[in-house]
């Protein structure tokens, strides 16, 4: 099982220093360094290769106020 940011966390936004990366100032991730969000498109590219399979993608979200909110992905994967 894997964890990782979603796109459209809060404050995982603003220039990226690298594909789908950002060092964030404020919020959650803020003065933590280099933090990467994924998309539901870069889950197929990351997660699937020969040796695995994905059972399941769910996408939960926490929400600290009406525009906070967490965003992460949950991947299931079979190895094969």
């Amino acid at each position: 099982m894997s964890l990782t940011f979603a796109d459209g966390t809060w404050r995982l936004n603003g220039e990226e220093c690298d594909y789908h990366a950002v060092t964030p100032k404020t919020g959650p991730m803020g003065r933590k360094g280099f933090s990467r969000y994924t998309t539901r498109d870069d889950i197929e590219k990351l997660y699937k290769l020969d040796n695995n399979i994905i059972e399941r993608v769910e996408r939960q979200e926490y929400f600290y106020s009406e525009k906070e909110i967490i965003k992460e992905w949950v991947i299931e994967l079979r190895k094969i």
